[in-house]
């Protein structure tokens, strides 16, 4: 067997490399294995975010063919149709709140999201559904009630940024809204 020697520059040099080659494949694993586990704090999950639009889609379909069908008797608090308990209905100011208690926990135990559509009430139970309709614009949506407020006499309901923007209002600040509270019964 032929032996091979090399000086102590080279095998330097090759164990500065590997060492070099280790310190990079080990920080782009350790950032990799890092990133993977990060999840922003506040990101929906976008298939969740879908499923949710599908979701209020659905239901403001529902509101709008049972509003036709009935009429009038569809402002009738407690009126059942197509599978919609109408609980309340309740006119007032609405305006809306975000960055500062964006990640906050809100009364229902959730961390509040200013870019969910979500709201606050001071009476609704928490996780109820509500209709906001702008009465400037005509524009609706549907939120869940996951916190508690607002705390500004003469407001009926705090919503998210995202809701706000959505009704229209997130420039403005406040806007007068009409509130129906409703409950979707399952297999209606």
């Amino acid at each position: 067997m032929k032996e091979r020697t090399i000086s102590i520059s080279t095998a330097m040099l090759f164990m500065f490399a590997a060492f070099a080659i280790g310190i990079l494949a080990g920080g782009l694993v350790t950032e990799k294995i890092i990133m993977k586990n990060y999840v922003e704090p506040f990101q929906y999950d976008r298939q969740e975010h879908e499923q949710l639009e599908r979701d209020f889609s659905e239901t403001m379909k529902r509101l709008e063919d049972a509003e036709q069908s009935l009429g009038h008797a569809f402002r009738v608090l407690e009126e059942k149709a197509h599978g919609i308990s109408i609980r309340a209905i309740e006119e007032g100011i609405a305006s809306w709140y975000g960055p500062v208690f964006h990640g906050r926990q809100a009364a229902d135990g959730s961390l509040y999201n200013m870019h969910a559509f979500t709201a606050a009430s001071r009476t609704m139970p928490l996780g109820t559904m509500a209709l906001v309709e702008n009465l400037e614009n005509g524009r609706s949506i549907v939120v869940r009630i996951t916190d508690r407020g607002p705390y500004i006499d003469g407001r009926i309901i705090d919503l998210s940024f995202a809701a706000a923007n959505k009704l229209g209002m997130a420039e403005k600040g406040i806007t007068p809204v009409r509130v129906t509270t409703f409950e979707i019964r399952q297999g209606g």
